[in-house]
Order: C-alpha cells, then structure tokens, then sequence
C-alpha cells in the first residue's frame, strides 16, 4: 500500500473516532435555546460548559404559601428552561442556597421550604443551603437542630464535590450574627482540602455564606457585612465566594468583586433594597418604576434575581444573572478566565475612577406634569450612556440659593426598566421662580454633567394655597389626584358614579375597596407643621363592630377619619407617639361635610361648616405614618389598604395649612 492512501485511511478512521467521541460526550441531543440561552457567549469565546448551577439566597418563606413560594418555584422552572435549551450541555447539576431561606425561622416554614425544594428539582439536581440570620428569629437554641430535621443534612454546614469542583457551604454561629473560631477553623480545613486536590491552584472553589464579607461586594460596607471570614478567604485566590442578606440588586455593577478573592451579592428572591448614594439611611425600598423609594418596605417594588453559574474544561467560569419576575437576564454575562491569579483579576476597585462619566442625550427634555402653589411634577429621561447611574441628584434653586434636594432612583434594577422618571417637589413658595439641576450619580459616586430647567410656580390663592391631595373621581371607576394629576392606585372594586344633582363624579366603596395616593410620602415633613383633612361623604352603613376609615393613613402615625360601631365618627392624629382624636355623631345614610385641623396646640373637628368646632387641647409634633400612602375608602396598611368604609365620598381634600374657620364655612357654602 501506498504511503499517501494509507494517511488517507488513518485520517478518516481518526476522524470518524472523533465523531464518535463526541457524540458519546454529549448526554441529550442539542436543542433550540430559548430567549436568554447560553450559546452566544460560546460562539464568541469557545466557552461549552462542563457543570451548571444555579444560586439564590433571601427566598424568606413563611408558615403559609405566598408569592415567595412561586417565585422559588420560578426559579426552577427557568433554570431548567435555561439549562434544557442550552445548546452544548443540558444539565441543571446543583442549586445553592444562601441563607435566609425562611423569615422566621419555624420548623413548619423550614420544612416547606424543603419539601419544595424536593418537589421543583429533579433528580439529578443537587440543592443544598446553608443557614441566615432569620433562621434563628424563632428559636436560636434549636435553630440548627430544626434545620437539620427539615434538611436531613448531618450537619448545618456542608462541603460536597460535583465533577470535581468543591462546593463549601458554612453557616453562621452567634445566634445567626457571624462566624466564631471554630467556625473559621471549620472552613480552613475545608479549604485546605480542597485546595490540595488541585496543585495548579487555578480550579474555583466555590464558597457560600450568608452575610457578606466586609469590604468586598456591594452591601458588604455597612452591617450587611461582617469581617469574620476574610483571613480565611484570602489566602485562597481561587475561592469565588457567594452571599446574600443586604437584598442589594446584583445589576450595580459593585456586585461582583475581585481582590484577594472573587465575590458575589447574590440580591434576593423576596424583594429588592438597596442604598441611595448621598442619603444616610442605610438602605431603602424601590416603590415605583418612576424613581421612588422609601424608608420603610411598605410598597416596595416587586423584585427578585438570582445566579445560574457556568463552569467550562479550562476552569472558566460564566456568570449569569436573572429576574425572576420576568426572567430576563439584569448584567451582561460575566466571563472570568482565571481565578488563580489576583495579578489578572479585572473586576477590582480600580472600575471606580476607569468607568465612562455618566451623560444624558444631548435632546434631553424635561417635561411638566404638575403645577401648583407649592408642589411641581416633572418626567426626565434616563441617561443615554451605557454607565450604570445609582441615581439622580434633584437640586432645587431659588434666587442662586440651593432650598431642597430631592433624589430618585435610576430604576435600572427594572424589567422592562423605564425610559423616563419623574420628579415631584414639594413644599415650594407661590409665584416663586425656580431652577432645577438633576445630577446623574454612578454606582460609584462619579456625577455627570446636569440636566437644568427652570419654572414658576403658581399665584397664591385662598384655600388652594397649601391643598397637596385633592381627589378628583372620573368616568369608569377612574380617580386621580388633581393636583399631581397621578392616577390612583386601586384595591378592590372601588366605583364611580355620576350624581345628577351634584353634576359630578362621585365614589362609591362597597367595604372591600379604596383608592390609595403614593406620592403621599412626599409631603409628611410639610404636614408636619400644622394639616387640614376635608371630606365630603356619606357612611352607608356602620361597621359591626370595632371601626371603619373613609379617609385616612394611620398606619405607624399620622392622620384621617374613623367610622366606630357606635356611629361616631373620628377625627385622629398621632402626636409624640400617641393617638389623640375628636368626634361626633354621625349617623348611616346622611351626606355630611367633615374638615379635621391640627396646629400643634389645638385639635378641631368641623361639622358642616358650623362653629364652634369641637376641640381638644393637644400639644406636640404629628408623627408621620408608616405607611408611605393615604387611602380613600380605607385606612392605609403596611402592605395596602384595611379597614374599608362602605360609603360614598363626593370630595377629599388635605391641605398643608391649618384652614380657619371662615375658610371651611366658605368650603361648605360651595358644596351646598
């Protein structure tokens, strides 16, 4: 035989070989990936993954099912999605838990929690979790042993091997609050394992944890943080370490951390917070997709993301994140190609002063929603540049003097994210020009250039001077506020109804409704100084026992009326922490028109106009509500509106004045 036919026989037997080889290599046919598939970053870097995990932390399950459980549900679904529709590797080989897996730490809510877990994951899929803080909200002392009667783990703490890579899990001590000697002791040995079963030093180990470790991901610079694990971590650049707790978005781009380890915020499946750069609380609630935010979780936006991880034959590992409410991916998948050497780590400290300067278009507009004596809405775009903007600082001039700061959140955090945000000013001066500078901040603090305009706002008029809630009831069951012209909110089946003898609008609530206002929160600071609640309704019907509020936001502190089962009818206020009220008689099917005053010494209650009102002395300063909205047919909650009225409200009003006596007789001249 010829030299060159038998080369040509070896080539195609060795190709044939090949083939074989890889078809044996595969586990499942290739299928279509499905939106957010993982064979894009394959194309471009050769990338073809060898295991696959997925990873979370924060679900909070409680003792009955709720919308946290169907977003764990969620999880799996979508992980699985993912993983079936992958083009080179099919499987979904483990998915790790956080911490905070429970809210309060009950054996019943523990026990749900894995007997989800056993009914989302299939078979072949691993799923291990390691404990929180909140675990240990119900029973510190049998926390760990609750945990493993739920989990049927030997231990809290677990370090297992998957196709060769090392996953270690470590719990916290201290009643849930760090990580003692024997605890650090306990992850050394584990890490010294397995480091020793890679010479090279260049396969990730993989490390899971509750809090974060201080001074590395974003959340981890406050008391989401804690210090107790990093002389442990550092002296192992191959660990690519994984916590949760602060509930932080994993968009910010401070998410992922690289110095003497790799390290991840895995944000949260119940719900998103985060900090506000120039603000000192230490961390709030995104609201709206407009921007808002709040110091109390009443309200928070719906929210949620996790972590599917990759890991390839060269130890590359591919990052992925998702939300979970719309599944679409929240960063550009992350590619690290060495986790060995710090000296090649690019995701470092050094991204702060080396990112672009964040910028709006050069067409920015601003536009006007809202205009009154003292309160201005407005909509701006978002920045057109790629840089990730934390938010806008909202600086309010008068005269070249800076009077108010206002910020709104960039809302990049959202799926779909919003195009525009918009920015309410409150506590303004009548007929008094302004000029209004909104300063786009990065994640890192760096600022870009302003976007400036100008307005006035309107003449002073009598009892529309300081009116900062009025509302206005329309056609098909519609109410919105008349001064921001913003849409109301709606519990329940609320109704409009047009009342031929009034030639308007009126509301109708069936003791199952409400309209909730939740730009509300924006003037708490200017009711603080003296208030007016005005309404105009009818009690359908009393309640049978207890109370009812047609009007009102008292959850925490503040103000409204209250219907009682003796047909009385309430005017409260919370001053210095405590609840004061007046009252009248009131009784079932009668129009009447209520105006409650508060000026700091004196609480009134007008009925119908008439004078004297009914008066009590009380001295001190309001306490604002807790929750950020008022309610209309019911009394504002911590989550939304309770104690429905069954009634009709043909007006409601709330001023941030104290109206005189003349002035509600006038209000009650009108109306008649």
């Amino acid at each position: 035989m010829k030299k060159s036919v038998f080369l040509k026989i070896f080539a195609a037997l060795l190709a044939i070989l090949c083939l074989l080889s890889a078809l044996v290599a595969c586990k499942k046919e290739p299928t279509e990936n499905t939106p957010g598939g993982g064979d894009t970053p394959n194309e471009e870097t050769g990338f073809v993954p060898v295991l696959r995990f997925a990873m979370a932390s924060d679900i909070h399950l409680v003792d009955s099912p709720c919308i946290r459980d169907e977003k764990l549900q969620k999880m799996f679904e979508d992980a699985y999605a993912y993983s079936d529709a992958h083009a080179t590797y099919q499987e979904l080989d483990a998915v790790f838990f956080a911490g905070d897996t429970v809210d309060r730490g009950t054996p019943l809510s523990m026990e749900r929690f894995f007997t989800a877990l056993a009914t989302h994951a299939r078979e072949e899929t691993v799923t291990r979790a390691c404990l929180g803080n909140h675990e240990f909200y119900h029973d510190a002392a049998k926390t760990v042993e609750n945990f493993r009667a739920a989990s049927g783990y030997n231990d809290d703490d677990s370090h297992l091997v998957l196709g060769g890579y090392h996953f270690i899990l470590i719990s916290p001590d201290q009643n849930g609050r760090g990580f003692g000697a024997d605890k650090k002791a306990w992850l050394a040995t584990q890490l010294s394992i397995a480091a020793k079963d890679d010479p090279t030093g260049k396969r990730p180990i993989f490390v899971f944890q509750h809090q974060h470790v201080s001074d590395t991901v974003y959340g981890s610079a406050n008391t989401w943080g804690i210090p107790d694990l990093y002389s442990v971590l550092s002296r192992y650049p191959q660990v690519i370490n994984f916590s949760g707790h602060s509930h932080f978005p994993i968009n910010d781009p401070r998410s992922v951390w690289q110095g003497s380890f790799t390290a991840f915020n895995s944000a949260s499946l119940k719900g998103l917070e985060m900090d506000l750069i120039g603000v000192a609380d230490e961390y709030i609630f995104p609201t709206d997709a407009e921007g808002g935010w709040s110091s109390t979780s009443s309200g928070r936006a719906d929210g949620g993301q996790y972590y599917i991880v990759e890991i390839d034959a060269k130890n590359r590992i591919l990052v992925q994140a998702f939300d979970i409410v719309t599944g679409t991916a929240v960063i550009e998948p992350i590619l690290l190609e060495e986790v060995g050497d710090p000296t090649k780590f690019t995701y470092t400290s050094d991204r702060s002063y080396k990112e672009e300067k964040p910028a709006f278009a050069k067409d920015a507009e601003v536009k006007q929603l809202a205009l009154s004596t003292v309160y201005a809405k407005f909509s701006f775009p978002r920045t057109a540049n790629g840089t990730y903007v934390q938010n806008y600082r909202c600086e309010v001039y008068t005269a070249g003097k800076l009077v108010k700061t206002v910020y709104r959140l960039d809302c990049g955090f959202l799926f779909p994210a919003p195009e525009t945000l918009s920015l309410p000013i409150v506590g303004l001066q009548a007929n008094t020009q302004y000029e209004v500078k909104i300063i786009p901040v990065s994640a890192w603090g760096n600022e870009g250039d302003p976007l400036i305009f100008r307005f006035t706002t309107k003449d002073e008029g009598t009892t529309e001077n300081g009116k900062v809630f009025s509302i206005a009831f329309g056609e098909g069951n519609a109410a919105k506020d008349a001064i921001s012209d913003q849409t109301l909110t709606v519990t329940g089946t609320p109704t409009t109804v047009y009342d031929e003898a009034l030639q308007q609008y009126i509301g109708v609530f069936d003791g199952n409704s409400a309209y909730e206002y939740h730009d509300f929160s924006l003037f708490y600071e200017e009711l603080a100084d003296g208030l007016t609640f005005e309404t105009y309704l009818r009690m359908d019907s009393k309640p049978e026992s207890d109370y009812v509020n047609p009007f009102s936001n008292q959850q925490g502190g503040g103000y409204g009326f209250e219907y009682k089962s003796n047909g009385k009818m309430h005017f409260y206020i919370n001053v210095d922490g405590t609840y004061y009220n007046v009252y009248t008689d009131l009784a079932v099917g009668e129009w009447v028109h209520l105006v409650g005053t508060f000026d700091g010494k004196e609480l009134k209650l007008y009925v119908n106009g008439k004078t004297p009102a009914i008066v009590k002395a009380v001295s001190g300063t309001i306490k604002p509500p807790a929750a950020p909205y008022l309610s209309i047919g019911g009394d504002s909650e911590m989550g939304s509106s309770g104690k429905f009225a069954t009634c009709a409200i043909r007006s409601a009003n709330v001023y941030a004045q104290v109206l005189t006596a003349e002035q509600i007789a006038a209000l009650y001249n009108s109306y008649k």
